[in-house]
């Protein structure tokens, strides 16, 4: 997984072909932690440009991160109890 996707098709701008950042779309493996071999989660267009089905927010990703390491996502980050708690998300629980 990466900050970004990239863009779907090869950008030529003068002399420096390739492709640059995309936050429209982007993937991630995940491997362990009770995650089922081979789930697929979501679905893009037909160029890879957009999320067609089932968009995942970041703070989705990170809460299923937490939720297959046993950690609850209410869990504080500070021992004053008051801090933020480790996600804002939901765990993708279909991936499980």
């Amino acid at each position: 997984m990466g900050e970004f996707g990239r863009t779907p098709k090869i950008n030529q701008p003068r002399g420096n072909p390739g492709r640059q950042h995309w936050p429209s779309c982007w993937s991630a493996i995940l491997a362990g932690g009770g995650i089922r071999g081979g789930a697929v989660y979501g679905e893009t267009d037909k160029t890879g440009s957009y999320v067609k089905d089932r968009p995942v927010r970041v703070q989705d990703l990170g809460a299923t991160i937490f939720h297959a390491l046993g950690v609850p996502g209410d869990q504080r980050l500070g021992k004053d109890g008051f801090t933020r708690p480790v996600s804002t998300g939901q765990p993708l629980l279909g991936l499980f």
